[in-house]
């Protein structure tokens, strides 16, 4: 039977007030490197060094992580010259290294090109590098491309938020995607990425036979074009993806349409879709129910602020929610839903999602017709669900107590209830009547907020 992993001394920290107290102190550090000693994975995580402890570290502590195949060093304040001295005393250290998180710091492209000349030789068994929110640019992608090589098993890559442009995403494509057949996982949201950037993420694809997830949200210029692109020329590369963000990409209707008519076939096994913040409206639901049989696996889909009215949810309610056996989150917040397309969800969908847990409809034109009907019948039907969101419409104390009537009979796992208002928004009408019925569904009430 294996020995369970090594676990850190529990006076890690006191020990690292010490060494940060003394900076200098080699045998400070040193007892603080030793409390990691065996140790597969190490957090350090938001923890805040300045320059001179970032160097005391990486010449004194580093020494004694041997065995680190896990190392977290996310939102420490990092910045060039602090990336520089791991990379040039300490990435030695971490033969075994097989997940690298370094997000949230500043190191810059300058820091990344001194991890690509002096530390990725060390690291042959990297399967995980998070380097997101580092303002890298397209000189820290270049540097990559020297590094791809080494790097054969590389899982997965976050680059999100580091503005690397459509050049850092074409370089990244031409040089490094051939290096990289085992990539599972890539996140290039958040990096002004357009049309182009994308044309040329779709010449890597056929070397990414394994991609299980893509994220590209909040590249706005990326548009119709860019989706359709990847829809008919990249899709049929990744027949393992399971989970896909195009959120708040401008893509339209017209590119819904591409991906239902291009891409949803290659797909079989997505279990997570993200379109909120594209516009596609009734039209794009329409075309996205056309190609709800070939994802039998959905469980998390996120239709939110797509100007969807009752017309789509109908559609959606009645031809697409039979494909999806297994769904359990979904997302129509910031629509333009009413009672007729709450009341569609219940008659025609809710008996086809038994393992719905979170269902988010605030920020709609909801009345208390509307959830009524779910109250009346959905609740029995959606025995797992754990969270329901119904803040921002116009409900009132009568639908407020027939809703906490149902889900007390029906709803024993339900977590949170949110029925919050806004005086700048279509108001929830709850009055104290409300308030006090909302206890009967169990929990704590604060502010027309229920929670456990």
């Amino acid at each position: 039977m294996p020995l369970p992993p090594a676990q850190p001394d529990f006076r890690w920290r006191e020990l690292l007030a010490a060494a940060k107290a003394s900076p200098n102190g080699a045998q400070a550090w040193q007892a603080f490197g030793r409390c990691f000693q065996g140790c597969t994975a190490i957090d350090l995580g938001s923890i805040e060094l300045n320059d001179a402890a970032w160097s005391a570290l990486a010449e004194h502590a580093a020494q004694h992580w041997h065995s680190v195949q896990s190392l977290d060093l996310c939102s420490t304040y990092m910045g060039e010259e602090n990336v520089t001295a791991l990379a040039e005393q300490a990435a030695q250290h971490w033969p075994n290294l097989q997940s690298l998180n370094l997000s949230n710091n500043n190191i810059g492209g300058t820091g990344v090109t001194t991890l690509a000349e002096h530390a990725v030789q060390h690291w042959p068994n990297l399967q995980n590098l998070d380097l997101s929110s580092n303002k890298i640019g397209e000189v820290g992608v270049s540097a990559l491309l020297s590094a791809a090589q080494h790097w054969p098993n590389l899982q997965s890559l976050s680059l999100n938020r580091n503005r690397i442009g459509n050049a850092g995403v074409t370089a990244l494509a031409q040089h490094a995607a051939q290096h990289w057949s085992n990539l599972q996982s890539l996140d290039l949201s958040s990096n002004n990425i357009g049309e182009a950037g994308v044309t040329a993420l779709v010449t890597a694809a056929q070397h990414w036979p394994n991609l299980q997830s893509l994220s590209l949200s909040y590249n706005s210029s990326i548009g119709e074009a860019g989706v359709t692109a990847l829809a008919r020329h990249a899709a049929r590369h990744w027949p393992n993806l399971q989970s896909l963000d195009l959120s708040s990409n401008n893509i339209g209707e017209a590119g819904v349409t591409a991906l239902a008519q291009h891409a949803a076939p290659h797909w079989p096994n997505l279990q997570s879709l993200n379109l909120g913040g594209n516009s596609i409206g009734d039209a794009g639901v329409s075309a996205l129910v056309t190609a709800s049989r070939h994802w039998p696996n959905l469980q998390s889909l996120r239709l939110s602020g797509n100007s969807i009215g009752d017309a789509g949810v109908v559609t959606l309610a009645e031809h697409a929610a039979q494909h999806w056996p297994n769904l359990q989150s979904l997302d129509f917040f910031c629509n333009s839903i009413g009672d007729a397309g709450v009341s569609a969800l219940d008659q025609h969908a809710a008996q086809h999602w038994p393992n719905l847990h979170s269902l988010n409809l605030g920020y709609n034109s909801i009345g208390d017709a509307g959830v009524a009907a779910l109250a009346q019948h959905a609740a029995q039907r959606w025995p797992n669900l754990q969270s329901l969101d119904l803040g921002w419409n116009d409900i009132g104390d009568a639908c407020v107590t027939a809703l906490a009537q149902h889900a007390a009979q029906h709803k024993p796992n339900l977590q949170k209830l949110d029925l919050r208002h806004s005086p700048w928004l279509t108001n929830n009408r709850i009055d104290d009547a409300g308030v006090i019925a909302l206890p009967a569904s169990g929990g704590m009430v604060t502010d027309g907020h229920k929670s456990s």
